[in-house]
């Protein structure tokens, strides 16, 4: 059977034309898709174009910044440099000064040593003004012992009897505030406006406050502490004419011989409560020396030479401890003072 080439022919147009709209719609698909894909490339672009431009700017801010922040490091460095130089000048300076500081350490230390003894130094000199001015005696004072020595027969003489410690005992209780010769005191009142045993009594009583001898001290501390201020305070001297001094004249002179030493510690000792007495002593060379008797038991801790019963000598009853007021308590037992006999003795009552 035979077909037309006309039919052929538009068979054929028909399927090309069915096979080209088959091909148009795939292409015009894939074009729809990629149109698509276009757009959403077109935001995604956009969105990185905005981001890009907003990273840009923080890069040139950060550009900046850091450039800022080179400058500032190389200055830093600079100056690290410069510190660090310094602190080199600074620590051998450091070094120095730390020598020095120990020098002027040890020149303070030094100085403080020697401000202290300067202090002392000072106290002392003027604890010895104060002394010498309390201690001073005036002539209104001086003439009126010379009276008293003159009128008893004892100027310039001396007895080797019981006349002589008794005249010492007199004396001590004058300056203890006894008024021991009223005819003579009046003279003097009437002259002076002022009894001469008050005037005494004063110094005494100075010289208790000088020792420091306190009043609730033992007896054996007073009469450490009084000893102590006869050594440092009076010194032995000679007389070529033999005077008793009353117990402030030896104060107010700094000086006395034994029997003025005598006449003062006991003096002393009755001010600050000890029961006292003067003795006048002979050795086996027919040397006279006049020392204290002390009316105690015993010494605490220190040696001493005693005599257990001195009635007969006019004492009260019990031990009578012998006191070399030249001497500190620590020599109170020296061998030196056994050599004396006690010839004669008063006691300050």
């Amino acid at each position: 059977m035979q077909i037309a080439k006309g039919t052929v022919l538009s068979a054929l147009l028909i399927v090309l034309v069915a096979i080209e709209g088959l091909a148009y719609a795939g292409v015009q698909s894939e074009y729809d898709e990629l149109n698509r894909e276009s757009a959403t490339l077109r935001i995604l672009y956009t969105e990185l174009d905005a981001s890009y431009h907003l990273l840009n700017t923080s890069y040139l801010s950060l550009a900046l910044e850091y450039a800022a922040l080179r400058g500032d490091y190389d200055s830093l460095q600079n100056q690290y440099a410069d510190l660090y130089e310094g602190y080199a000048l600074l620590e051998a300076d450091s070094a120095a000064l730390e020598s020095r500081y120990a020098d002027l350490s040890q020149s303070y230390a030094q100085l403080e040593a020697d401000h202290e003894d300067l202090s002392n130094l000072y106290s002392g000199l003027s604890k010895d003004l104060e002394i010498e001015q309390t201690l001073n005696i005036g002539n209104s004072l001086e003439s009126y012992y010379d009276l008293v020595r003159d009128e008893e027969g004892f100027m310039g003489r001396w007895y080797g009897d019981q006349r002589d410690v008794d005249f010492c005992a007199r004396l001590a209780l004058h300056d203890l505030g006894r008024n021991s010769w009223p005819s003579l005191e009046n003279r003097f009142y009437e002259d002076v406006e002022k009894h001469s045993y008050e005037m005494a009594r004063e110094k005494m009583d100075a010289v208790i406050e000088f020792a420091e001898a306190n009043r609730y001290d033992s007896a054996t501390e007073k009469i450490k502490k009084i000893l102590r201020f006869l050594s440092d305070h009076i010194q032995y001297e000679l007389e070529v004419n033999n005077v008793y001094l009353a117990p402030t004249e030896t104060l107010g002179f700094r000086s006395g011989d034994c029997d003025d030493f005598a006449t003062l510690g006991a003096a002393l000792f009755e001010a600050a409560g000890v029961d006292a007495a003067i003795g006048l002593f002979r050795n086996q060379y027919n040397d006279y020396h006049s020392m204290v008797l002390v009316h105690i038991n015993g010494l605490e801790g220190y040696g001493y030479w005693k005599f257990d019963d001195l009635t007969d000598k006019g004492l009260g009853e019990g031990r009578w401890i012998v006191i070399e007021p030249q001497y500190t308590i620590e020599n109170q037992g020296d061998d030196w003072i056994q050599q004396w006999e006690l010839l004669y003795a008063a006691p300050i009552d």
